[in-house]
């Protein structure tokens, strides 16, 4: 069996108190295992919700 993940975040924001320093925010996590579906249709439909 084979798992394929994928991980995606909604964006970045700025570090309070640090210049020039950011971090990412909204991260989602997408697990596959089966051979339904191909993996990106499933990623953005789940994906696609957020």
């Amino acid at each position: 069996m084979e798992i394929k993940v994928g991980i995606a975040y909604e964006g970045w924001e700025r570090i309070p108190h640090q210049q020039d320093a950011y971090r990412l925010v909204g991260k989602r996590v997408y697990m596959h295992g089966h051979d339904r579906c191909p993996f990106w249709e499933g990623a953005s439909l789940v994906w696609f919700r957020h």
